[in-house]
């Protein structure tokens, strides 16, 4: 009995380990996409077709993920069939947010997009019965409301919110992309915790599925000879790398990685932060001036991601002798 709950201990630390390790390569992810709402803007206005960056930078993550982990990719029915599914996904959430880019403006996609935290938990309601609890659903509202204050702080004030057409289109295909995003994440901490799914396959799969999925959109809505020439190649070729190495091959390749020790609840939460540091960064690179909203909303977000991180595990640790569970809505 004592060697059993040794082992148990000794377990638990482990996962414990890894697990912070996991969040703090999140908060990373969430970094890294802060800097991407610039870049994909940057981007669409070199090149003027969605579809197009999105294939250069699937393609090129896959490529380059394939040449690292090419000795421990093994694929499987089941690692294909679930990872396709995943991949088509992420191609709808990307494909969805980068077309609603080109409607609205950077702030109202990076609010809608992130988001996804308002549908994680409830997905996974209605897919696993696993009903979410109210430190979850306190911290979405209130990450929720921080989001709103940092991207439209000023204008809700002023009561200036645009209106027109073109922005309600850019704004409904944004949070549809947020809902798609947040199947995607539900679904990839399904095939890992409860599918078994080797989270090298995984990625693997997804990644070069939605490089397939935009490849098909590209030559049905795009391939036209005059998209090419008039390509601002000198702003194309240094973004979709960036996209392509750091937003998207490690981005994904450490966002897998963390879903096995992680709940995706709390990881939509955390990388929701990248609309948050999306506003920061300008600012210490002294391109934007410190506002308001900036400080209240960020301390609203942190504020959320410490009562689900921390005062949830708390409140765990004195209802129950026994260390927390990993899959919250596994059965």
């Amino acid at each position: 009995m004592t060697d059993e709950y040794s082992f148990v201990i000794f377990f638990y630390r482990k996962m414990s380990k890894q697990r912070n390790g996991a969040v703090i390569l999140l908060f990373i992810v969430a970094i890294i996409w802060g800097f991407g709402y610039m870049i994909t803007d940057i981007s669409l206005t070199a090149s003027h077709a969605p579809s197009f960056i999105n294939v250069c930078r699937f393609t090129l993550a896959t490529l380059l993920f394939g040449l690292v982990f090419f000795k421990k990719i093994k694929f499987t029915k089941n690692g294909l069939m679930w990872g396709s599914l995943c991949g088509f996904l992420l191609f709808l959430g990307f494909a969805l947010q980068t077309e609603g880019l080109r409607h609205t403006t950077i702030a109202n996609n990076a609010f809608f997009t992130s988001s996804n935290i308002l549908f994680v938990p409830f997905i996974v309601w209605f897919l696993f019965k696993e009903k979410p609890g109210w430190i979850t659903l306190l911290g979405v509202v209130i990450a929720i409301l921080g989001l709103m204050i940092l991207n439209f702080g000023e204008t809700l004030l002023s009561m200036s919110i645009s209106s027109n057409e073109d922005n309600w289109l850019g704004n409904l295909l944004s949070l549809l992309s947020a809902l798609a995003f947040g199947c995607h994440m539900v679904m990839t901490s399904y095939c890992l915790k409860t599918k078994g799914i080797d989270n090298v396959q995984i990625t693997f799969v997804e990644l070069a599925s939605t490089a397939v999925c935009f490849l098909i959109l590209f030559v049905c809505t795009d391939l036209r000879v005059e998209i090419l020439q008039n390509v601002d190649w000198s702003n194309f070729i240094w973004t979709a790398v960036f996209l392509g190495v750091f937003n998207t091959a490690f981005a994904y390749t450490s966002q897998i990685y963390a879903q096995q020790y992680v709940e995706p609840n709390k990881v939509s939460l955390i990388l929701c932060t990248e609309s948050m540091l999306g506003a920061i960064i300008p600012i210490l690179f002294g391109l934007e001036q410190f506002t308001w909203p900036v400080a209240v909303g960020g301390i609203l977000v942190v504020l959320a991601i410490f009562l689900v991180e921390y005062v949830s595990k708390i409140m765990a640790k004195k209802n129950s002798n026994q260390p927390d569970t990993f899959n919250e809505y596994d059965k």
